[in-house]
């Protein structure tokens, strides 16, 4: 099971980050949000979203709290980064980074593959 988890990760991750730092990972978001909420949410404090992502593990169930945001231009993500971890959503203090194309991050380990 640690390796299809793995792997789900890893697609997500390839699916939803550039990394040319045009998308941002956003956590702490309650598992009830839909990736259109987050969309708006973004929208009505920063400009340039593109797009917004809340990646599942499975087909039907709940999002895992955490998705992608993507912007228009690297510009537009920087500027979003600090507005968005300003916000809260749903009643949690929303958590704003790069996302980054290191697959160590998704697995917890500490070791470059």
């Amino acid at each position: 099971m640690y390796s299809v988890i793995r792997s789900a990760r890893t697609r997500v991750f390839a699916l939803y980050s550039t990394g040319r730092g045009d998308t941002l990972w956003v956590g702490n978001i309650p598992y009830n949000v839909t990736a259109e909420e987050l969309q708006d949410h973004c929208e009505a404090h920063v400009a340039g979203v593109h797009s917004a992502k809340l990646p599942r593990l499975n087909e039907g169930e709940r999002p895992k709290g955490y998705g992608f945001v993507r912007f228009n231009s690297e510009d537009e993500a920087a500027d979003a980064l600090d507005k968005l971890s300003a916000t809260s959503l749903g009643g949690r203090k929303v958590v704003a980074n790069y996302a980054t194309n290191n697959r160590s991050s998704w697995s917890g380990d500490r070791e470059k593959e």
